[in-house]
């Protein structure tokens, strides 16, 4: 019956991994909260149209967060659902997504002129990399890797040395990776709320509670000395 159905050992193991998704990886539960949270910002930040040509700065600055905040919020919950079955290489697309995101939205409120929104909203802000500040080197490198058709994307992270070189075909779990992996999204997710809330001049319900729990995700997931910077 289950080969008529189609269920094999790729749906066994992905069932038993969501099972123990919450018990294995309780940052999960922080991004859950943050991107409930940045949902709430997107619902409270409309903005009204315009006619003027151009635009005004307010408008172009307003449509691109918002646009931001809603690739932002479904790659997030596009991630959780992609680790809870237990593909940990696959949600690494999401992180470089999150991780352009938060670094371009910074842009968007630094530019009081709206030019780079405007840029942005028309395809013209440069490329993915151009955009980043302040991270890691040699991060941006992996995470790419793992959004192509790269041999690197397998080497890095679908390459197993426990019992001789083998290749990592099934869903697996590494609890430290993902539970790092989600709270630095966490992060990122929290700071793109802020970033709208404040263009906005709204106030995120119960926000230190989701501080609290993004800097309690950072001190335990993730190396010593990689702080949650809580800028926002």
């Amino acid at each position: 019956m289950d080969i008529e159905l189609g269920i094999g050992p790729f749906d066994r193991e992905e069932e038993k991994l969501a099972l123990s998704a919450d018990a294995d990886l309780p940052t999960i539960g922080v991004l859950r909260l943050a991107t409930d949270r940045l949902g709430w910002v997107l619902q409270h930040a409309g903005f009204e149209a315009t006619d003027k040509d151009p635009p005004p700065a307010s408008y172009v600055r307003a449509k691109a967060l918002m646009y931001m905040g809603v690739l932002a919020v479904r790659a997030a919950r596009a991630a959780i659902a992609v680790l809870r079955v237990g593909y940990e290489a696959e949600v690494l697309p999401y992180k470089r997504m999150l991780l352009e995101l938060h670094s371009r939205t910074q842009r968007v409120v630094d530019d009081e002129s709206g030019e780079y929104a405007r840029q942005w909203l028309t395809n013209r802000a440069g490329k993915p990399a151009r955009s980043l500040c302040d991270v890691p080197d040699g991060l941006w490198d992996v995470l790419s890797n793992s959004s192509h058709a790269d041999a690197r994307a397998v080497e890095n992270f679908l390459v197993s040395h426990e019992d001789g070189a083998s290749l990592v075909v099934l869903p697996e779990r590494r609890p430290d990776f993902s539970n790092g992996t989600l709270a630095m999204m966490a992060g990122e997710v929290r700071d793109i709320a802020v970033i709208i809330a404040r263009e906005h001049e709204l106030k995120i319900p119960n926000r230190p509670h989701l501080d609290g729990l993004v800097r309690w995700a950072f001190e335990n997931h993730l190396p010593e000395g990689q702080e949650d910077p809580d800028g926002s």
